[in-house]
């Protein structure tokens, strides 16, 4: 196991939902580093657990809806989300926060962990990304290195 976990989270059937699928076979073939594992999770609840535990960080790539322009990409700790204010980051994102909140319920040490959302054009069925979350793969490698570096 590699001390960095870099998951892709979404459903790959779903249009922009699926961001998270498509970054993994993405870095997969372009980002090199002995450091990091490269997960493609689907929407896995509470295997995501298993995932993350006994890594030093997390990154997860997920579609989430902050009102941004389409195609932007954000980062994000988990315990910046209001989830109060806005419960629909993503089609499973309570699901992503509940996880993690169940894990530190059970005495988990859960590492450092970071979200890159993309905000998406469309979620719809259909296995393609729109063309503004599609472009976007492209800066996700930069957005990983400066979390990885900061």
């Amino acid at each position: 196991m590699k001390s960095i976990a870099i998951i892709g989270v979404g459903n790959y059937l779903m249009g922009d939902e699926g961001v998270g699928i498509h970054a993994t076979q993405k870095l997969r073939r372009e980002f090199n580093r002995d450091d990091c594992d490269i997960i493609d999770a689907g929407v896995p609840s509470m295997a995501l657990l298993h995932m993350i535990e006994g890594r030093n960080l997390v990154i997860i790539i997920d579609c989430a809806d902050f009102g941004g322009m389409p195609g932007e990409i954000k980062s994000f700790r988990p315990e910046q989300v209001k989830r109060e204010e806005n419960k629909e980051i993503s089609l499973h994102a309570t699901d992503l926060l509940t996880t993690l909140d169940v894990g530190k319920s059970i005495g988990l040490q859960l590492p450092p962990i970071w979200i890159i959302g993309v905000q998406p054009t469309s979620i719809e069925q259909t296995m393609q990304l729109s063309n503004e979350v599609n472009a976007a793969l492209e800066e996700i490698p930069d957005a990983i290195e400066n979390i990885i570096s900061s």
